[in-house]
């Protein structure tokens, strides 16, 4: 008669080591899905920034979504299948992230302070109502200017009371212009990244003192840069 208690024979030692191996199973497929929705859910945020600013990626595909749902039925190549779902996430999420960068959304400077905002205003020089077509952030000479996202510099030199000045043309059709520099630091056809040091900041051209005069155009002309910069700001946690 056998001394052996029932289960811990090598049969039932393998049925414990099954079920051990379809718990990690499942568990694998719990996480990878979990990592599927977090990567889902992020590119929503970041194309649902991008169009308040009417510049959502083209490509539809990259939203995705829905709630998170228990996986129904753990078997032979749910693992695969979950990696491969959750690999097409992560691709949908990078390119969000590249479309994000194409904006220009970034701050230029590490400061936020502003001196004078986009609109209606009282001129410095002559103290009447005029229009300014950019926001001033006051910083002191040499402070670096970096891009505010992704393109190409398509001028760079002296354009009358904008003094020294980088424009960049984004893939998303706007133009960023960079006045009053001290000295740039790209030339015309470089291609930059976001964030990228372009610039240095100076008081070149109608200026009362060192500062970025930050401005967007579109076909149209210049527009207020505000909504893009609290775009980019709240978008931070994608960035990088």
């Amino acid at each position: 008669m056998s001394t052996v208690a029932r289960g811990t024979g090598p049969a039932g030692q393998l049925d414990v080591i099954e079920a051990e191996l379809r718990a990690m199973e499942q568990e694998i497929v719990a996480a990878v899905a979990m990592l599927s929705a977090v990567a889902d859910s992020s590119t929503n945020m970041i194309i649902a920034e991008l169009d308040r600013v009417g510049q959502s990626p083209e490509d539809a595909e990259l939203a995705r979504g829905g709630p998170l749902m228990p996986w129904p039925e753990v078997g032979v190549g749910a693992e695969s299948l979950a990696v491969r779902e959750a690999v097409a996430a992560l691709d949908r999420l990078r390119e969000a992230r590249r479309a994000m960068d194409d904006v220009p959304i970034h701050l230029p400077l590490d400061t936020s302070r502003i001196s004078s905002n986009f609109g209606p205003r009282k001129d410095p020089f002559t103290g009447q109502s005029a229009f300014h077509s950019g926001i001033d952030f006051p910083a002191p000479s040499g402070t670096q200017v970096r891009s505010a996202g992704r393109g190409v510099v398509t001028f760079v030199g002296w354009r009358g009371d904008y003094g020294n000045v980088v424009e960049i043309t984004h893939l998303s059709g706007l133009i960023s212009r960079y006045p009053h520099l001290s000295k740039a630091l790209v030339k015309e056809g470089d291609r930059v990244e976001a964030d990228m040091e372009i610039a240095l900041v100076g008081s070149t051209g109608r200026s009362t003192g060192p500062h970025l005069h930050f401005e967007l155009r579109d076909q149209n002309g210049a527009i207020d840069p505000a909504p893009y910069l609290a775009a980019g700001k709240r978008l931070q946690p994608f960035d990088g």
